[in-house]
């Protein structure tokens, strides 16, 4: 009994033969090319921008974090002098301590009457501190050990982003206008 015309068994099993190398390779040759376009994409795609906007958004408007939250109301722009602390942004902002995570310093600096008022800057005030100065850490561990590396550029060099952030500060049931400057590290 013939399968085909041209082929029998024998025929049908010797061509089977031929191609088989043929599929092993051509299946060796697409593993390597998804290897290939796979290392490239997590090589050279850089997602810090991303990932930095995302955690300036959950420390900027989160209600257990930074802000003034009262009564299931937040305050977006509104910064709580009380809760402007390390522990409060660490509770929002979990990350593992065992690998590169990504850190921020947060310097709340309240601004000088002279510009408020919209006056000249008198003797006086040229060398005087701003009223209200205070300085949080994120993952304070980590930014002091990836500080010294932002500096640079390069694959292994973490990015940093600064920002400047106008803001009221909640001090004594009393709104102060300020300035929240932001210096996020964000590894690749």
């Amino acid at each position: 009994m013939r399968l085909n015309k041209h082929l029998d068994k024998k025929g049908l099993a010797e061509n089977i033969m031929y191609w088989l190398p043929r599929l092993i390779f051509l299946a060796i040759v697409i593993v390597v090319l998804m290897a290939l376009v796979t290392n490239f994409v997590v090589m050279y795609e850089d997602t810090s921008y991303a990932r930095a906007q995302v955690y300036l958004n959950k420390m900027l408007y989160d209600g257990n974090g930074i802000i003034r939250y009262e009564n299931d109301r937040a305050y977006p722009g509104v910064i709580d002098y009380l809760k402007f602390k390390d522990s409060n942004l660490d509770n929002i902002l979990v990350s593992d301590t065992n690998i590169e995570s990504p850190a921020a310093k947060l310097s709340l600096k309240s601004l000088p009457a002279y510009l408020l008022e919209g006056r000249t800057l008198t003797q006086e005030e040229m060398f005087k501190e701003p009223e209200i100065q205070k300085t949080a850490y994120w993952n304070q561990k980590w930014y002091e050990r990836l500080a010294p590396k932002g500096i640079f550029f390069g694959s292994g060099a973490p990015r940093n982003f600064k920002y400047t952030v106008d803001v009221l500060i909640y001090k004594d049931n009393k709104l102060i206008p300020g300035e929240l400057e932001i210096a996020l590290l964000v590894p690749k």
